[in-house]
């Protein structure tokens, strides 16, 4: 009966846990994007390849009964001005929201187009490609910052990434709490 009570305990525990961290967060970004993804719709870049950032459900599991189902994204916005963090709202697809499952990545091009569409050839398990309204220079004086918020009344981001300059074709990726350059 103890370890019954002690195993409910730890699920509670566990699920609370769930429900007050928030788990979408900057996975990768490329600012110096020439060749590795490119735009299904054309556009910015040398050559149609506009700058991106990569968003991911970083909970450590999938199950509902533990708070960790799939994580919607649909509602969260990004921006790159600390005044102004609801820039631009990640859409809902078709009516329907788009959702990250633990471990899943959401690729944005930050290109200025603000779409979201069907794209068959999109590095993204959602099958859409979403397009910010916006561009980031990261040559900005001062750093370039990027902000994830995740809804219209908050004040403060859920999460943040001061962007370091990249080499043409690199980025930078996330371990733990850090941004680091491949190796």
């Amino acid at each position: 009966m103890l370890m019954k009570l002690k195993q409910l305990v730890l699920l509670l525990l566990i699920g609370k846990i769930g429900f007050s961290q928030n788990f979408i967060k900057f996975n990768e970004y490329s600012f110096s994007n020439i060749t590795t993804i490119m735009d299904p719709i054309g556009g910015a870049g040398p050559s149609g390849s506009p700058d991106w950032v990569e968003i991911r459900n970083a909970s450590p599991l999938s199950h509902t009964a533990l708070g960790y189902a799939p994580q919607q994204i649909s509602g969260y916005y990004l921006s790159d001005d600390r005044s102004n963090l609801h820039k631009w709202q990640i859409p809902y697809h078709n009516s329907a929201p788009i959702q990250l499952d633990s471990g899943e990545v959401q690729v944005i091009l930050l290109c200025g187009h603000d779409k979201g569409l069907n794209s068959p050839t999109t590095v993204d398990p959602t099958g859409v490609a979403l397009h910010a309204n916006f561009q980031v220079n990261q040559t900005k004086k001062g750093g370039a910052v990027l902000y994830l918020t995740k809804s219209v009344n908050a004040t403060n981001p859920s999460d943040s990434v001061h962007i370091k300059i990249t080499k043409p074709n690199h980025s930078w990726g996330r371990c733990g709490e850090q941004m680091y350059p491949p190796p």
